[in-house]
Formats: structure tokens, C-alpha cells, sequence
């Protein structure tokens, strides 16, 4: 290396680009190979996602509402982790699907991604500045609906539900 006056050590330039495999993906280090396939890759069998939940708008739950259905609403974030959770560890499992299926209750969900207006309008209602809010609403026109806490369990949704029931 030589030395530059007054601008400290010369800095050393490749003289080639080094070849480097690709990766599969973001997440791992291993090249593309066609053997590659961690547990992150596999498909996970699970119930089809567009049969669970309808899209959350006033007008339904409105709709829901007058005719006295009992509604679980889920309002969330792709960004938000509490929210990615609580799907995955209450509101997917089988226990829960099966009590909604069981009870009869309609599950919508809002995505708060972008930050509807009107999911924007049910936070403000439920004096919430974010996400999550889980919202049920009890069978019948004249119940109000109850807050659950923002960290779910399987036994917290089921126990709701049971109560808004009886």
C-alpha cells in the first residue's frame, strides 16, 4: 500500500469482482440449491383463509348487528407483531374456529395497514389509538361490545364467547 500526503492510508481496490451464489431467499445464507428446503419453506397444511373471516366494514357489522348475530371483530396490522401472534396462537387454532363454527359467530377482520378511515372511526370509538382491538359483540341488537385484551390466548376468546351466549 502506499501512503497518500495528508489523506491518510491508500485504501486497497479489488482488482476483480468475487463471484458469490445466490441465496434462496432473504432469510437464509444457503446458496439455491434445488435440495434446499428448511422448515420455513415447506407448506404448512392449514384451513383456506378466505373461508375464516369476511372483510371488517361499518356497513356489515351494521348489518350483523340488526339482525342480532353475535360478530368477533379483528382489527390489525401486517406491520403490527401482537396482532401476527395472537392470530397464530388464539384466533387460527382449531379450538377457536370451532367455537365460532359452534356458536354461530361471524368473524371480520379489518386490516389497519394503510390506515382506513374507517377503522380509524372503530378505534376512536373504543378510545384505542392502534392496533389490536378485538371487539365482541353478544347475540342480540341491544348488547354493546366487549373489549378483549390485546394478548390473546385460545381459552380467552372461547371464554368470551361462552359468556356473550349464556
Amino acid at each position: 500500500m502506499r501512503r497518500r500526503a495528508g489523506n491518510g492510508p491508500a485504501r486497497a481496490q479489488p482488482s476483480r469482482r468475487w463471484w458469490r451464489p445466490r441465496r434462496c431467499c432473504r432469510c437464509c445464507r444457503r446458496s439455491a440449491a434445488p435440495s434446499h428446503q428448511t422448515r420455513r419453506h415447506r407448506a404448512v397444511p392449514q384451513r383456506a383463509a378466505a373461508a375464516d373471516h369476511e372483510p371488517y366494514s361499518p356497513e356489515r357489522l351494521a348489518q350483523l348487528r340488526a339482525q342480532g348475530k353475535p360478530v368477533f371483530v379483528n382489527l390489525t396490522a401486517s406491520w403490527c407483531i401482537t396482532c401476527l401472534v395472537n392470530e397464530r396462537v388464539a384466533l387460527s387454532t382449531d379450538e377457536v374456529r370451532d367455537a365460532f363454527e359452534k356458536q354461530g359467530v361471524t368473524y371480520l377482520k379489518g386490516d389497519w395497514t394503510r390506515q382506513d378511515p374507517r377503522i380509524t372511526e372503530l378505534l376512536k370509538q373504543h378510545d384505542r389509538s392502534g392496533v389490536p382491538l378485538y371487539l365482541f359483540y353478544p347475540a342480540g341488537t341491544g348488547s354493546g361490545a366487549q373489549v378483549l385484551p390485546q394478548l390473546l390466548t385460545p381459552g380467552i376468546v372461547t371464554t368470551a364467547l361462552r359468556a356473550g351466549t349464556s
